[in-house]
């Protein structure tokens, strides 16, 4: 799913975030969980579902594609990223041409003309070895597949892909999902009131930086941290920036600056902790659950999924008084649960059904938040 944020100066700006970008994250997270210290509790209770062989094929393809991160880049550069589904993501990787697929798979740090090379004469793979600084034999001997096999491996990536999403990932994502969501629509309503310079700086987490001598000189210009040494540039110049909430990003982050797009993660908190304010539940959500348990309640809104009903037709049709049903139509329309519209001498009342919709999303927000 894609947010598009439009308000002007800053229309370059678009929010989006990916199932597929997630779902890789977190075998990354499972892959070197204690690089992510606050996901713990979670690697905890999500491991529960993995199986032994699973975990291992997790473990076989982190040690050999950089812990998971370089499968990043097979995606990172797809304009409709955030309207892709995870098969979709999946498709696009299992297309790719098999020099194509290990030119990225290996970080972009090896030349096409020498992975080509090693195909035609697996010999030539020391060159790319040193080249990566790969020692080991025993991870000389699993990268030797990648060159011997390249299609092989590609198929098998996918198809792992596709299992670890459909047995694991899926039904976790309903959650994930919920915080993304979250993540973008606060960070939204931030961009609008702060400058798009001191914006970016803040959500960068230190990548993008503004000294005071550039906010006197160039009030659009940002420094951009780089390996090589900072590099300052006008937010004017870029046409595109990408920003995607992630559960799973920290403590690392992604950064991608390149052809006038920038496209750069943030984190957001994962909730596992809970401070002792956020276990009380918000008033209108208890007010709410009170207000559905009662069986006589839940009967009037039985009946109003039918019809409409009014306090006398209630009454007849529950056997109860007229006084009675009044006190629970009351209850029910101070918890926002059904609305009144009156014809002569009666109130005629419907059942709102998009605030009945909306409970499940307003438990697991307090849940999960």
């Amino acid at each position: 799913m894609t947010i598009a944020v439009q308000p002007n100066p800053k229309n370059r700006v678009r929010f989006m975030y990916s199932p597929y970008i997630e779902a890789v994250l977190s075998l990354q997270v499972l892959y070197d969980q204690y690089h992510h210290g606050a996901l713990l509790p979670w690697v905890i209770r999500f491991r529960e579902h993995i199986s032994p062989e699973t975990y291992r094929e997790i473990r076989y393809f982190g040690d050999n594609i950089r812990e998971w991160l370089y499968l990043l880049d097979l995606a990172l550069d797809l304009p409709d990223l955030g309207r892709m589904s995870f098969g979709e993501v999946v498709d696009h990787i299992a297309s790719l041409p098999t020099v194509d697929f290990v030119f990225r798979l290996l970080g972009e740090q090896v030349p096409p003309m020498e992975i080509q090379a090693v195909f035609e004469n697996p010999a030539n793979a020391e060159v790319i070895y040193r080249r990566l600084g790969i020692t080991n034999p025993r991870r000389k001997s699993e990268m030797s597949r990648l060159f011997e096999s390249p299609a092989e491996v590609q198929r098998e990536l996918c198809r792992f892909l596709v299992s670890y999403w459909d047995q694991h990932f899926e039904e976790e994502f309903h959650w994930v999902e919920l915080l993304l969501v979250k993540g973008i629509k606060d960070e939204a309503k931030r961009l609008e009131e702060e400058s798009l310079p001191r914006f970016l700086t803040r959500i960068s987490g230190g990548l993008i930086t503004r000294d005071k001598k550039v906010r006197r000189a160039h009030a659009d210009h940002v420094i951009i941290e780089n390996v090589a040494g900072p590099i300052e540039i006008a937010l004017a110049d870029l046409e595109e920036i990408v920003l995607f909430p992630s559960l799973f990003v920290a403590p690392q982050s992604i950064f991608e600056l390149s052809g006038g797009r920038l496209l750069m993660s943030y984190s957001i908190p994962p909730g596992v902790y809970l401070r002792r304010d956020t276990l009380v539940p918000p008033e209108h959500l208890s007010r709410l659950l009170k207000t559905l348990a009662d069986e006589t309640r839940l009967k009037i809104m039985k009946l109003m999924m039918q019809d409409r009903q009014c306090t006398q037709g209630l009454a007849v049709e529950l056997g109860l008084a007229e006084p009675t049903i009044s006190r629970h139509l009351k209850l029910l329309r101070e918890a926002d649960l059904i609305s009144g519209e009156k014809e002569g001498n009666y109130i005629y009342y419907n059942l709102r059904l998009e605030k009945i919709a909306e409970l499940h999303m307003k438990i697991l927000d307090f849940l999960r938040n």
